[in-house]
């Protein structure tokens, strides 16, 4: 990555990791603790995300046998929905969106951390997927802060060519990433089998 891009990412960027591990840290602690607020919180997010729309599609998709749509749905959310509009767009309208959205995820992350989740197969799987998807968002996310910072600072031209200058390289390659981790995650869990 040359220097002017780590320049161009570094504080946007650390925003945004901080943004997904503050939250995650704090609400996994009190999950783990026992907190009641929070165990009522998980549960009622858990009845909600087994029929939201792309989950059930990709659960249905994979108990058909349909492991390329299951792909294809879960490479269509988390690039079309998560990175594109949730981090990149938001930013550009919003420059603080991005990191609401990664606080929200952070806590997602936090209510739904099992440490039981991360042995074995299953266990790669998880941090695979993990490991795949989470640096994509946040680089759509920093992107996404660049942009929008771009409207309000001047010289706002040309601080918005070059926000669109490093958009034409990293928007593919949040694509690719995100393709890699959608065929990781459906691949290991049609192996790993559902879980019981």
């Amino acid at each position: 990555m040359p220097r002017s891009a780590l320049r161009f990412y570094a504080l946007p960027l650390s925003i945004m990791v901080l943004a997904y591990v503050l939250p995650m840290a704090g609400v996994g602690a009190a999950v783990r603790a026992g907190d009641p607020e929070m165990l009522k919180l998980r549960q009622e997010i858990a009845s909600h995300m087994a029929s939201a729309g792309p989950i059930a599609a990709v659960a249905r998709h994979m108990r058909d046998g349909r492991y390329v749509r299951a792909t294809f749905t879960v490479f269509a959310w988390n690039f079309g929905v998560a990175a594109l509009v949730l981090s990149f767009l938001a930013g550009g309208v919003f420059f603080a969106l991005p990191p609401l959205v990664g606080m929200s995820r952070g806590v997602l992350l936090g209510l739904f951390y099992d440490p039981s989740a991360f042995e074995g197969a299953r266990g790669l799987v998880t941090i695979g997927t993990a490991i795949l998807e989470l640096p994509p968002y946040m680089i759509a996310g920093a992107l996404g802060m660049r942009l929008g910072l771009a409207w309000l600072l001047p010289p706002r031209g040309e601080r918005l060519r070059e926000a669109w200058g490093y958009a034409r390289w990293t928007i593919p390659l949040v694509a690719v990433l995100l393709l890699v981790a959608a065929i990781w995650e459906v691949t290991g869990l049609a192996l790993v089998g559902p879980r019981h």
